[in-house]
């Protein structure tokens, strides 16, 4: 009699503790041990940012600033980019030039894509397969008038213009998307030949945004690889000229650079204080500006 109560207490013990497995088996877990969220709880997943540039073989990051935790990442096309997952921040590598998706999901099963744009080792990060939209804030301004004092113009920011191109030596010299725009000027032509860094490019300089011919009045930059201790996160940009007729030695032409400064986030580049004078019609016509305004890829 004894025996059978043990017997059957010992019975009871295992059906117990086989229970309490399969409920706990029936318990779902993410990959950073947790329980999955309660769908009415769930938080919308959001990035730092939605798209991202990065040179072959180099890193970028993103955060993630809100979701549900138990984040994994895939990419559309591993030949292109690959990514993982630390905590809330996303490292995406670029193997080769192209574009593709990576995918964020947290354990809430939301889900959001993240653009990739991947540009060869030997280019600049400076997109020219795509146009620009031009930010002014309120301090770019310009003013033209002559000796008697008559005004031609007199403009202040802020203002927006888009779909404006931008153009290196080397799209100019294999006369790729948006050098069009820059053949008809002679300045440019004289400009380019100057240059030993097939990544000097051209924007469109104060005044002639809404037009398709940027000649000596556009603006040359150079983008660097240091990081830019004014700016965290930015790069540094040297600017070359605030016009091309100064650079060339035109007349009474002037340059007067202030500071620029390159988002590898998103290929945004911002111009700050770049002042410039051009002596238009022999300098009856005189034309002083500053340009103070951000170029963001129209994606």
């Amino acid at each position: 009699m004894k025996k059978n109560v043990i017997m059957k207490a010992s019975a009871f013990f295992m059906s117990a503790i086989v229970l309490t497995i399969g409920f706990a088996s029936c318990n779902p877990k993410n990959n950073e041990g947790g329980t999955n969220v309660d769908p009415e709880n769930a938080v919308e997943l959001v990035l730092a940012q939605s798209s991202v540039s990065v040179n072959e073989g180099l890193t970028v990051t993103v955060e993630i600033t809100q979701g549900n935790g138990g984040y994994t990442v895939k990419s559309a096309n591993e030949e292109v980019a690959v990514a993982e997952v630390s905590g809330t921040t996303v490292s995406v590598k670029g193997i080769k030039a192209g574009s593709t998706t990576i995918t964020v999901v947290d354990k809430a099963t939301k889900v959001k894509p993240l653009s990739v744009q991947v540009m060869s080792s030997t280019d600049n990060n400076i997109r020219t397969d795509v146009l620009y939209t031009i930010t002014s804030t309120a301090d770019e301004w310009s003013y033209q008038g002559d000796e008697w004092g008559n005004t031609w113009a007199n403009y202040k920011g802020p203002k927006t213009y888009e779909h404006t191109p931008i153009c290196t030596k080397r799209d100019y010299d294999s006369n790729k998307m948006n050098s069009t725009s820059y053949k008809a000027d002679s300045s440019t032509k004289d400009f380019f030949a100057l240059q030993d860094d097939d990544n000097v490019f051209l924007c469109a300089g104060l005044g002639y945004e809404g037009t398709n011919e940027y000649g000596h009045a556009a603006i040359a930059l150079l983008l660097t690889n240091e990081d830019d201790p004014a700016h965290p996160g930015m790069k540094k940009m040297e600017v070359i000229t605030t016009n091309l007729g100064a650079y060339l030695d035109w007349a009474s032409y002037t340059s007067t650079p202030g500071s620029a400064y390159y988002n590898p986030a998103d290929g945004s580049f911002t111009l700050v204080n770049c002042k410039g004078y051009l002596a238009w019609e022999s300098g009856k016509k005189p034309f002083q500006f500053c340009a103070d305004r951000t170029y963001t890829p129209e994606q």
